[in-house]
C-alpha cells in the first residue's frame, strides 16, 4: 500500500506540475521568474517520472541504474531551483551581491553533486551506505552535512520572501503574492525535507510526495488567482482555455482510438484509415475550431473580437495580450514601489481619475506631474508621488 500510494501521489504532482508550468511557459515566459519556474516544475516532472518508471519496470538492470541518476540530478537541483524562484519573485529589480553570489555558489555545488552522482553512482551523499567516504570524515557525516545544505537552501528562500513581504509597504496586490509565494515555498520546502530526511523517507515517502503536489496547488493559485506572472484575466482565461481545450483533446483521442477499433473490426483490414482522415481534418479546420473555442471561453462581444483582430493584425497573442486599462494599475504599482512613492495616478484632462495606486497628493509641490499627449491633443496627465522620504 505505501508504495501505491507514492505511485499516486508522483502522479498526481506529475501531472499538475506539467499542467502549471506549461501555462506559465507558454503564456508568461517574458515575465521576470517564468522560465525558471517552469524549469522546476519541469525538474519536478522528471523527478517524480523516474521514480515511477523506477518502481514499475520490470527490468531493474540498466534501466534502473539510469533513472536512478535522473532521480539524484533533479532531486539536488529542485532546492536550488526553488531559491532560484523565490528571488526572482521576492526582488524587483537587480539582485544583491549576497543573493547573486549565494545563489550562483549553491547552484555550482547542487550541479557538482549532481554529477557527482551520475559519475559515481556508489558514491552517494547520503546517510546510509553505500556513501561517500572521504578520509577522517565519516559518510555519514556527509550525508547529514548534505542534508543541512539543503534545509539552508530552503531557509534561505523562506528568508528572502519574508524581508521582501516586511517591506512591501500598503501595495495589498504586491502582499498577495508574497503571500502566495510564502505559502507554496514553505508547504513545499516541508514536502521536500521530509522526502530526503532519512526515516520518514523509507518509511513514509508517499507524504513528502503529497505535500510537494499540495504546494504545486498553492502555486497555481498565486498563478490564476493572485497574478503572480499572470493577470488576473489572463490567468483565468488560460485556466478556462486549458481545461477546454484538454478535455476536448482527451475526448477527441478517446473517441478516435474507439472509432478505429470498431472499424478495423467491421472491415477486417490492417489499415489506419479512420486515423489517416482524421489527422486530415483536423489539420483543415483546426485554425476555425480554435478561434471558435476561444470566442466561447472568452465571451467576446463584438467589440471586443473587433480588439481581437487588430492584436493578431499586430501580430499580439489574444490570449496573453492586457486590456490596457488593466495593466495601467500593475505598472502605477510597480513604478510607485521602485521610486518610493506614496502613489501615483492617471487622470484625464477635466481631472478624472481614471488609474491609480496608493495614496498620491496631486497637489503636492513635491509631486511630478506629467503630460500625457497623442500628437498635439492633450489626454491627461499622470501624477508621481510624492516620495514616501
Amino acid at each position: 500500500m505505501p508504495e501505491h500510494l507514492e505511485l499516486i501521489a508522483h502522479g498526481a504532482t506529475a501531472i499538475l506540475a506539467t499542467w502549471l508550468g506549461l501555462i506559465v511557459l507558454t503564456r508568461a515566459r517574458q515575465q521576470p521568474g517564468a522560465r525558471i519556474f517552469a524549469a522546476l516544475t519541469g525538474c519536478l516532472v522528471i523527478w517524480s517520472l523516474a521514480i515511477i518508471v523506477e518502481q514499475l519496470s520490470t527490468q531493474p538492470g540498466t534501466v534502473n541504474r539510469s533513472f536512478r541518476a535522473i532521480e539524484d540530478v533533479t532531486a539536488y537541483l529542485l532546492p536550488v531551483g526553488t531559491l532560484h524562484v523565490a528571488l526572482a519573485l521576492a526582488v524587483e529589480g537587480r539582485r544583491s551581491a549576497i543573493q547573486q553570489g549565494t545563489l550562483l555558489v549553491i547552484y555550482a555545488v547542487s550541479l557538482l553533486v549532481a554529477l557527482g552522482a551520475v559519475l559515481f553512482p556508489e558514491q552517494r551523499l547520503a546517510v546510509t551506505p553505500p556513501h561517500l567516504e572521504l578520509p577522517g570524515i565519516p559518510g555519514e557525516a556527509l550525508g547529514w552535512a548534505w542534508i543541512a545544505a539543503r534545509v539552508f537552501i530552503l531557509a534561505a528562500a523562506l528568508y528572502w520572501i519574508c524581508r521582501s513581504l516586511a517591506s512591501v509597504g500598503a501595495d495589498d496586490a504586491r502582499r498577495k503574492q508574497l503571500l502566495a509565494a510564502l505559502a507554496t515555498v514553505t508547504v513545499g520546502a516541508f514536502g521536500g525535507i521530509l522526502r530526503f530526511l532519512p526515516g520518514p523517507a523509507d518509511s513514509i515517502p508517499w507524504v513528502g510526495v503529497s505535500i510537494m503536489g499540495l504546494a504545486i496547488v498553492l502555486a497555481a493559485y498565486g498563478v490564476f488567482a493572485q497574478g503572480v506572472f499572470l493577470s488576473p484575466a489572463v490567468a483565468g482565461q488560460a485556466f478556462r482555455y486549458s481545461l477546454v481545450i484538454g478535455l476536448g483533446v482527451t475526448v477527441y483521442v478517446a473517441a478516435l482510438i474507439a472509432l478505429d477499433r470498431w472499424t478495423r473490426d467491421l472491415l477486417a483490414i490492417d489499415v489506419p484509415i479512420v486515423t489517416a482522415m482524421a489527422l486530415v481534418i483536423t489539420l483543415a479546420l483546426f485554425d476555425p475550431i480554435a478561434d471558435r473555442l476561444r470566442r466561447t471561453v472568452r465571451g467576446r462581444t463584438p467589440r471586443q473580437t473587433a480588439y481581437d483582430r487588430l492584436l493578431r493584425a499586430l501580430g499580439e497573442d489574444v490570449l496573453t495580450a492586457q486590456r490596457p486599462e488593466g495593466a495601467v494599475v500593475p505598472v502605477l504599482a510597480r513604478l510607485s514601489r521602485t521610486f518610493r512613492l506614496l502613489g501615483a495616478a492617471v487622470e484625464t484632462k477635466d481631472r478624472v481619475v481614471v488609474a491609480h495606486h496608493g495614496h498620491p497628493v496631486a497637489e503636492s509641490p513635491l509631486a511630478l506631474r506629467l503630460p500625457l499627449r497623442s500628437v498635439d491633443t492633450d489626454l491627461g496627465w499622470v501624477v508621481f508621488g510624492p516620495k514616501r522620504s
